[in-house]
């Protein structure tokens, strides 16, 4: 079975990005610059969420800038739903009209809108997926 090693995020501006997804009270494991890049590195639970912003990133082959198959969204889930939902909100986090707040309970769900178009649900039941 393989294990999670790192979930990395190409952006056009790194320290934005992850101002960004420390709203949700990643912290910063470390920060690293080579060859013009600026790399910043977040934990989620054990897991690094790897963000690197690179001169040439547009240009690089493979890399497509515009959205394409492939991740379709980052999935967090929250402890104190409401109240992170709240203070989020109170943050100016943009949140997508189709979240299910109250559809099912113990199962509520959220999608913001992350910067360079990355989708991110939240949920209140961050157990559905694990085994």
């Amino acid at each position: 079975m393989p294990t999670w090693y790192a979930l990395h995020l190409k952006t056009r501006d790194v320290k934005a990005t992850a101002a960004w997804y420390m709203k949700f009270g990643l912290k910063d494991r470390q920060v690293e610059t080579d060859d013009g890049s600026h790399t910043i590195v977040l934990d989620i639970d054990g897991l690094p969420l790897v963000i690197t912003q690179h001169p040439y990133a547009e240009e690089m082959p493979g890399i497509p800038s515009r959205q394409f198959l492939g991740i379709e969204h980052l999935g967090f889930g929250l402890e104190d739903f409401d109240a992170q939902i709240a203070r989020l909100r109170q943050e100016g986090v943009e949140f997508f009209p189709e979240s299910r707040m109250n559809e099912v309970p113990g199962e509520r769900v959220a999608f913001v809108r992350a910067p360079d178009g990355v989708r991110l649900e939240l949920t209140d039941a961050p157990w559905k997926w694990r085994q």
